[in-house]
């Protein structure tokens, strides 16, 4: 941040201080400073060739001279008043002695500034009094002065009130004070963004201040990434954030906790696990939905992974088209800026070391695998048989037909039944040696034993910071390491950031930034998916600690199941010549064999020219490059199931042979060959960027106009390259090349039946680019008026070339009133500020699901290498020649406030954010050649409210800073040009006109009809059976469902409490979400012998307990259609329930050390932390135990409890 001469008093407000503690500096003591000035500084001279000049010309050529900034009030010294010189060469304190000797007013050498600042009438007799005494007898005082954490504050003042004797503290917040002895001496200590303190003198010789925060020092400024303005004449919506509350948060990355610091950031975990953000409701429906990242002025492609928290200075939050209206198409989702730390006024180097470490309670298995017992599925797989609802017959001879243990067992008894001469179905029973023994056995235990841990993680950073006359600089290295919950899944994450600014001459500024990631990530490709593929008594090892064969599902060959294996077994006992000698599948044996890696390196390069051409007019010039590369190498070795069940299935012999019972056979040829298979995928982003921006930051009097105009271009390119390697020799790097990969027949299926192989093979490239004029013009008028606006225009190649849709223009108008400063609210005196804002405008999405060209997609033939086969090419992309940018129009309302002293202070929010020409995919006749199209079809709408409240409230000798937000989202589907959705199609659609995204559905149980069936209820008054097809109705799904409402919170709040005493800090975070559902996973009613497992549902459907867990009762017996019950059960009002929840996400406790201990040791900090993060819920309103972040049924585990530990130096 940089102090101009543009400042005045009114600028005298609130500074994010933390920032100003972890970067070590203050930018200048404005605010009731009394310092000892410099030797240095007074002893410099300037010459004057002028012997009148106005104050602006006298002040202007000092800073040209010597450097030095002079800062003043407009209502004190009138800058166009002239002044006449007595000399042409003169020292800077005589001259200002006899600049300010008729005013009234005095000056002071802070730092790079000299202040100007009124002489009040007492310091005047204080001054006199003393030059008329004798020279009085010495004392002198020392200490420290600290914040209520503890943290030094450098460069804070302490002065004798009434005079001008005093000083300023060291960087480690040290001082030393000597003054003459003299009656009722209370000192006046003062620091920017603190409150005033006094301290009586009682002839002590070492006096220990503790600060406490207010937000009435300086304005806080605002950073877009093109430009720094101040608070005050901001028009936009934006929140910021400090260093102080990203370092309240040990995560490896800085997103962890913005939801809960800023309103309107609401997160969500997709279906991988992965958290996404959204910033005031979704903003498109079918393209990019997650803010832009800018971090120190450069849009990147990485997320929130490439930045160290521990070099981050300031997070502003920009949420509305003013704000973000100058990011033009990438800023429909709002912009997250980042702002990193530089060096600063201090000498030496200074030095930050973090270190913290992690670890999580044990994963809990019956949460992400809420599975039926062992009996319960027994039972239910006998039921089956007993009912008629499994073919005897079927299977029996189907190599393909996969069983469960439980099945077969059963299926066993029926052929007993039949060999013995029996007709219809057997008395199935489980009391038998083999059932008797699954009943007893559960696979949770060797799950656990084997092949689950407790998560941990380590993270260590390491800081360099410092400044010299000519430049500042910071080096940072972090290193993290990841040990996941499934063994022998890690990651290891190194991490570079430097940055040097440098100023070349008084007209030109040179930064420059580079960024290093590597990042090493191994699994062994096992994960929840594969133990969910468990039948409930089913074990990994046997009694001698031999894999077990595990079934695994129907089988296809990308994802490959299981056989029917006494079908199997019988024809691998009469061949010969098999390449591997059996096809059991074990989820422990594969995790054991398989051996996945993938390796990133990223680098980002900016750097940028500063041209001052005149007071206030710059000229910048900034570059970035970043290149991201991705190596993935996933082995399966040859103990894997999927290289042998490959192999084995592509050999060649006599099928014949194989179909017949008890005929023997010989495998002749192998047309896979043996050895480790490979999947190889080589990926590459770059990214280019050039800007250059013209400046104008001036003021007249009491206008104020900041000005900035530039040119971006950016260029994207992505390209991606895979392929198999089979017959892989790990020791030599060889591979065998597959004769063929297409027209290859399978061992266990007629030759007329042939397949494919997969080969990799194809390379895809993709290509960006974009080019951007943008400006945006601020006026402000006497420091409380403020009117801005900004235009931009952006053309991209994904765009169709006729240039009024290429060239979208992007614009907002805004303003700001500071009613605080009106004179008709000054006499309020509980009410520190009070400020209205409001903007209109804007911005854009670029689509990324279509293409306004037709694309092909090439494929070679099945031997590329010899010339055979022929070469195909696949319609991709239609394309579609109206593709234009999605819009989002966004009007926004706020008001600002401080109360009470500045001990309460916030913001009140609205705004109404219409999304329009939304890509929507658009159901066509077949005769078009297609039967879908992405079109700009589509409509949005986001209307919300939100609050944010701060204090600094004092209760004794604690301290407690509260932070509430708040925010409400109402979102609405408005248009969408879409045929009839049928109740098999609306579960997977995210919009639905008139409806809010991300829709849940239901109808109503109507309990059972005259025959026993269940039935339900739809909204259109109709009963329906549960054993029919009711999609088969052709009724449209939004007449038979009720909408419960959205998946998405529309409420989300958080309550943050940080309480200090002393060196001690206790930080608590409360979260809640309100208003939305959850589906909630059920029982499957399947009627499959492959079924592995079912839902823990059954365990009460067993003993007639259906209603208690809202579920369909089992039929007494058999029923057509009951394979209907699964579809039919997947909206009863039992899969949808209320998602609303409160809960304690964080507690954090710190201590830091006494400056009495670490300065023994050489620090200027210590600070010892331990934290618990995802403590628990403290209320639901569901009552099922299901955590609604993170609801079962996914295909990952819910974070555990987790424990921190971590220590911070600083030197």
């Amino acid at each position: 941040m940089k102090i101009t001469r543009m400042w005045r008093c009114s600028l005298w407000r609130k500074l994010s201080r933390r920032t100003l503690l972890i970067m070590r500096f203050s930018v200048v003591l404005l605010f009731g400073i009394f310092i000892q000035v410099s030797a240095n500084s007074l002893a410099q001279k300037v010459v004057l060739q002028k012997n009148q000049m106005t104050y602006k010309e006298v002040f202007k050529e000092i800073e040209n001279q010597t450097g030095l900034i002079t800062i003043y009030s407009a209502n004190q010294v009138n800058k166009s008043e002239k002044v006449n010189i007595s000399a042409e060469e003169a020292e800077l304190s005589e001259l200002y002695e006899s600049l300010l000797q008729d005013k009234g007013l005095t000056f002071e050498f802070v730092d790079d500034y000299i202040v100007i600042r009124p002489f009040n009438q007492t310091e005047k007799a204080a001054i006199n009094k003393r030059a008329q005494q004798p020279e009085e007898k010495k004392l002198i005082i020392s200490g420290s002065i600290k914040d209520e954490k503890g943290e030094p504050l450098p460069f804070a003042a302490i002065r004798i009130k009434g005079t001008t004797i005093g000083t300023v503290s060291d960087a480690d917040g040290n001082y030393n004070l000597q003054f003459d002895e003299q009656e009722s001496v209370v000192f006046e200590i003062s620091s920017l963004g603190f409150e005033t303190a006094e301290v009586i003198y009682d002839g002590q010789s070492t006096i220990n201040i503790t600060l406490i925060e207010s937000i009435a020092g300086l304005d806080e400024v605002v950073v877009t990434g093109y430009q720094t303005i101040s608070r005050e004449r901001a028009t936009g919506s934006f929140s910021m954030l400090n260093s102080d509350n990203v370092a309240n948060s040990p995560n490896e990355t800085i997103g962890g906790n913005l939801e809960s610091l800023v309103a309107g950031v609401q997160s969500t975990v997709d279906a991988n696990g992965d958290v996404q953000f959204t910033i005031r409701g979704v903003s498109s429906l079918n393209g990019n939905t997650q803010p832009l990242i800018v971090v120190d002025g450069f849009a990147i492609d990485g997320g929130f992974e490439s930045v160290n928290r521990n070099d981050v200075a300031k997070i502003t939050v920009l949420k509305d088209a003013a704000a973000s209206s100058i990011w033009g198409a990438r800023a429909a989702n709002g912009v997250i800026v980042i702002t990193t730390k530089q060096g600063q006024a201090k000498k030496g180097i200074q030095v930050e070391v973090e270190a913290f470490t992690k670890f999580s309670d044990a994963v809990d298995l019956d949460y992400a695998n809420p599975i039926a017992s062992s009996q319960s599925q027994l039972e239910y797989e006998m039921f089956l048989w007993q009912n008629g609802y499994v073919n005897p017959s079927l299977g029996i001879t189907n190599i393909n037909q996969t069983k469960t243990y439980g099945h077969e067992q059963f299926e066993a008894q029926q052929m007993d039944h039949l060999n013995s001469g029996g007709t219809g179905l057997a008395n199935f029973t489980l009391d038998t040696p083999v059932l008797q023994d699954l009943l007893s056995s559960s696979y949770k235990d060797q799950v656990k034993d084997e092949m689950l841990r407790k998560a941990t993680s380590q993270n260590y950073t390491v800081s360099l910071r410092g400044q010299g006359e000519k430049n500042s600089y910071s080096l940072s290295v972090m290193y993290n390491k990841n040990n996941d919950v499934m063994v022998e899944d890690n990651d290891d994450n190194i991490l570079i950031n430097f940055r040097n600014n440098m100023k070349v001459s008084k007209w030109l500024d040179f930064d420059v930034g580079i960024m290093s990631q590597m990042q090493n990530r191994n699994s062994r490709g096992v994960g929840l998916t594969d133990i969910k593929q468990m039948s409930a008594y089913e074990t990994l090892l046997d009694e001698n600690g031999n894999y077990k064969h595990i079934n695994s599902g129907p089988l296809t060959l990308t994802q490959p199941g299981t056989y029917n294996m006494p079908v199997l077994n019988e024809i691998l006992d009469r061949g010969d010549g098999w390449t591997y000698d059996n096809f059991n599948n074990n989820p422990l044996q594969n995790m054991r064999s398989q051996d996945f890696n993938t390796k990133t390196f990223s680098t980002r390069i900016n750097g940028g020219l500063k041209f001052k051409i005149a007071d206030g007019i710059s000229f910048d010039s900034k570059f970035q490059h970043e290149r991201s590369t991705i190596k993935t190498r996933n082995v399966f070795g040859e103990e894997s199931y999927y290289t042998r069940k490959t192999v084995n299935s592509f050999a060649v012999t006599d099928y014949n042979a194989i179909a017949t019972p008890g005929a023997p056979y010989t495998i002749t040829d192998q047309q896979v060959p043996a050895g480790e298979m490979v999947y190889v995928n080589n990926g590459q982003r770059e990214s280019t960027l050039f800007r250059n921006q013209l400046s104008f930051n001036k003021t007249y009097g009491d206008h104020s106009i900041n000005f900035i105009g530039g040119t971006e271009l950016i260029w994207n390119e992505y390209e991606t390259q895979d392929d198999w390697l089979y017959g892989f020799n790990d020791r030599n790097y060889q591979n065998i090349v597959p004769d063929a990969y297409n027209g290859l027949t399978q061992v266990f299926s007629p030759p007329y039946v042939t397949t494919s192989l997969p080969r990799g093979g194809e390379t895809r490239m993709l290509t960006n680019r974009f080019f951007s004029l943008y400006s945006n013009l601020a006026y402000t008028y006497k420091d409380k008026y403020t009117f801005s606006g900004s235009v931009r225009t952006d053309a991209s190649n994904s765009i169709v070339d006729d240039n009024s849709k290429r060239y979208s223009p992007f614009w907002s108008v805004g303003g700001s009133w500071q009613l605080s400063k009106e004179e008709f609210i000054k006499d309020i005196t509980w009410l520190n500020r009070l400020s209205l804002r409001t903007t209109y405008g804007v911005n854009g999405n670029a689509p990324s699901t279509s293409a306004s060209v037709p694309v092909l997609q090439f494929v070679p033939g099945s031997q590329p290498w010899s010339g055979a086969g022929v070469d195909n090419a696949y319609l991709v992309e239609l394309g579609n020649p109206t593709l234009g940018w999605e819009k989002v129009k966004q009007f926004n309302v706020a008001v600002d406030f401080a109360v009470l002293k500045n001990k309460l202070y916030g913001s009140l929010e609205y705004y109404n954010k219409n999304s329009e020409d939304q890509l929507a995919l658009i159901s066509l006749p077949s005769t078009d050649g297609t039967t879908s199209q992405y079109f700009n079809a589509a409509a949005m709408k986001n209307t919300g409210f939100e609050m944010s409240l701060n204090g600094n409230i004092n209760l004794g000798p604690v301290k407690w800073h509260p932070i509430l937000n708040f925010a409400y989202n109402d979102n609405l589907v408005t248009d969408v040009k879409e045929v009839e959705i049928l109740l098999g199609a609306i579960g997977g659609k995210r919009f639905v006109e008139d409806y809010p995204y991300l829709p849940a559905w239901h109808y109503k149980y109507n309990g059972l009809n005259a025959d026993g069936i269940p039935t339900v209820l739809g909204k259109n008054g109709e009963v329906y059976d549960a054993n029919m097809s009711i999609e088969g109705t052709g009724v449209a799904a939004t007449d038979l469902l009720w909408n419960t409402g959205s998946y998405i919170a529309p409420v989300v709040s958080s309550f943050t409490n940080e309480f200090s005493y002393k060196n001690f800090s206790l930080l608590a975070t409360i979260t809640g979400k309100f208003g939305h559902y959850m589906p909630v996973s059920g029982f499957g009613y399947g009627v499959s012998t492959f079924t592995q497992n079912y839902h823990e549902n059954l365990d009460e459907m067993i003993s007639g307990n259906h209603e208690a867990v809202g579920e369909f009762p089992l039929p007494d017996g058999f029923i057509p259609g009951y394979n209907n019950y699964n579809p039919n059960a997947r909206y009863l009002e039992s899969r949808v329930e209320d998602a609303s929840f409160i809960k304690l996400k964080d507690i954090m406790l710190s201590y830091q050390l006494p400056q009495s201990i670490i300065s023994k040791i050489g620090c200027s900090g210590v600070r010892l932390y331990a934290q618990m993060s995802n403590v628990g819920l403290l209320w639901t309103a569901n009552d099922l135990g299901i955590d609604p972040e993170y609801p079962q049924g996914g295909s990952f585990f819910r974070p555990e409890r987790t424990y921190t530990l971590g220590l911070n130096l600083k030197f």
